[in-house]
């Protein structure tokens, strides 16, 4: 039975190395899909303006269809049109346009939309090409990102992905007056879970994003999941004489005598500067996969099963890496069977 065990999560870990060498061979392709321009910067473009972007790919070969999603600052610039480019019939085939649900100018995004060869033949191939042409009209006054959303991606003939998500996306920018912005751009944890009164070292990275000197507090809290939603202060900090452009690390550290066992969210936030705009989203960021479980100093193996389950489940993982837990888990349970309350297994 141990043997089986042992072999089956073998099998298991062969399986994710396999999917994460295939992620990688995918993510080093040389092909990008970039906004052009990348930059417009122009006083002049006053609310009322229109101007476009191309969404250009470069280095592909043998291209069937393409998909592109966008978002944007829709207190600066709102959508108004957008189009098949050259590109895909530029080896003499015939494209369809697929429109998707367009604009949504509340939110500030354009919903999946692309073109595909139908019939399949004479595929693309080459750079510089123009994928899709998108306008947009100019409604305020500051600075927006164009961004390539996570599902822009190319598909070849054969049906597989030459290049999808956000490794090989090129963004845009466009801005007609100088902003304030700071932004929380990461925040990480040296551990996923720890003992109740351990400290967790918390790291947050700030970055000034907009065009003046700035000074102001970022604060770390957390949220236990499942509660009101109470914040638990951590720690404050203030950055000073912050230029434009800059980034700046900041450590933080969580004392968890007085923490409840339970699972947490933590948060650092930059808080707003005058005149920063309100549409502004980045200025607090939540820990990813789940945050920080706290646990008991002598954790029963139920502890453990629901702290793994727990981190598994925010974490969204794969259906691959959440069974090898599963098994891992039974494999456990098995070898302590005769340790745990004879009653347990007859009821079960």
């Amino acid at each position: 039975m141990r043997r089986k065990n042992r072999v089956f999560i073998s099998l298991i870990a062969l399986f994710i190395v396999g999917v994460v060498l295939v992620g990688d061979a995918a993510a080093s392709s040389g092909t990008t899909i970039s906004v052009d321009p990348p930059d417009i910067w122009d006083p002049a473009m006053v609310p009322g303006t229109q101007f476009t972007v191309d969404i250009v790919v470069d280095y592909v070969e043998n291209l069937w269809a393409y998909q592109i999603e966008l978002s944007f600052n829709p207190q600066v610039i709102q959508g108004i049109s957008y189009e098949n480019g050259p590109f895909m019939e530029s080896k003499g085939g015939s494209a369809e346009f697929v429109a998707g649900q367009g604009f949504d100018n509340t939110e500030g995004n354009l919903a999946l939309f692309g073109a595909y060869l139908d019939p399949m033949a004479n595929y693309p191939y080459g750079s510089d090409g123009v994928l899709a042409t998108v306008t947009f009209e100019v409604v305020g006054y500051g600075k927006s990102s164009i961004l390539l959303g996570d599902d822009t991606g190319l598909t070849d003939a054969d049906g597989e992905w030459i290049t999808h998500g956000p490794e090989n996306l090129n963004h845009g920018q466009f801005a007609n007056a100088e902003v304030h912005d700071v932004a929380v751009t990461d925040i990480s944890t040296n551990w996923r879970w720890c003992v109740q009164g351990d400290p967790v070292d918390i790291t947050v990275i700030v970055e000034n994003m907009g065009d003046f000197v700035e000074t102001f507090d970022v604060k770390v809290y957390c949220v236990q999941m499942g509660s009101s939603g109470e914040e638990n202060f951590i720690g404050i900090e203030a950055v000073e004489d912050f230029a434009p452009g800059e980034a700046k690390t900041l450590f933080f550290v969580w004392d968890t005598t007085s923490a409840s066992v339970g699972s947490y969210n933590i948060y650092a936030e930059a808080i707003e500067v005058p005149g920063e705009s309100a549409w502004t989203t980045n200025n607090i960021v939540e820990t990813p996969f789940g945050g920080v479980c706290v646990r008991l100093p002598n954790p029963t193996l139920l502890d453990h099963m629901i702290s793994w389950m727990n981190l598994a489940v925010r974490a969204a993982l794969p259906v691959s890496v959440f069974a090898m837990i599963v098994v891992i888990i039974i494999k456990a349970l098995t070898s302590v069977r005769v340790q745990l309350p004879t009653r347990l297994w007859k009821r079960a």
